[in-house]
């Protein structure tokens, strides 16, 4: 049974701005692949969103709008209401042929899966080839570790918090805007032995057994194309590299090997992050 997970970095889904006018669909080439990798045409979508339990069914009315009626998926909402029926839980994971888990707090998510035994039930399904998928907080949650925030910090330091580990991995999304995220990933590194990819928004990582891919929407927020960056240290040296956007497939252990390749970063990223106070100052 393939094994899939769809991390997505970030990026807008065509929510309203005011009453009149909506954001950009960002991230309709993720979403369509989600689909594909369901192996049926009209999926089940279990969404997820613990990491933002105040606004989970506003975020949930979103999801269900965009895979019901472009799509004609059928969605359910795994909410914080029926997490303590057990045999309700089981019914929905066995109704999904995808689980999409929505952004928010890292932390927060964690928490909660691990508080209901969530995190078992996902291990389970995607051993069963159920397709894993996520933005921001949930495509951090698939790999080993990630950036987060305690939501009672009142200094809002970032930590490094120990995920579901299903693919192992530091993952940073929105690697493009200004919250510290991408620059802490170095100090997340220090004393392991992994890589760490960064993706920015409209920007997703697919990863399907032993192969991966990067996979972009035709957007461009910030009038460069979205991009993926791999970071590691060698020999206490610490390199920032480029990922290839390709629509083949690559081997998922060349890019966890920390070692240097001499692909660098585009010039047009490094402006962009050094024009955004970001990182490559």
């Amino acid at each position: 049974m393939s094994k899939k997970i769809v991390a997505i970095g970030g990026g807008t889904i065509g929510e309203l701005i005011t009453d009149f006018e909506k954001q950009p669909y960002e991230t309709e080439v993720m979403d369509t692949e989600i689909i594909r990798l369901s192996d049926t045409s009209t999926p089940n979508i279990l969404f997820i969103g613990f990491a933002d339990p105040t606004y989970s069914e506003q975020y949930f009315s979103l999801i269900n709008e965009i895979y019901t009626k472009r799509y004609n998926c059928r969605c359910k909402h795994l909410s914080l209401n029926i997490l303590s029926n057990k045999t309700l839980v089981n019914d929905y994971f066995n109704w999904a042929d995808a689980v999409y888990v929505g952004g928010g707090n890292t932390y927060t998510l964690m928490q909660i899966l691990h508080k209901y035994g969530i995190d078992k039930k996902l291990l389970e399904a995607y051993n069963q080839g159920k397709v894993m998928s996520g933005i921001s907080a949930g495509g951090i949650c698939w790999f080993s570790y990630g950036n987060s925030i305690i939501p009672t910090d009142e200094n809002r330091e970032l930590i490094k918090l120990k995920c579901l580990e299903l693919r192992k991995m530091i993952f940073a999304p929105h690697c493009d805007e200004i919250n510290g995220h991408f620059e802490n990933v170095e100090n997340l590194l220090k004393g392991e032995s992994l890589t760490g990819l960064s993706l920015s928004n409209a920007c997703a990582i697919e990863i399907i057994d032993d192969k991966y891919r990067i996979i972009t929407s035709d957007t461009n927020r910030y009038k460069i194309p979205p991009f993926a960056l791999k970071s590691f240290w060698d020999n206490n040296k610490y390199y920032v590299e480029n990922v290839d956007i390709l629509d083949s497939f690559e081997d998922y252990e060349k890019l966890l090997k920390p070692e240097p390749t001499g692909k660098d970063a585009p010039e047009e990223v490094k402006k962009l992050l050094r024009r955004r106070n970001i990182y490559f100052k």
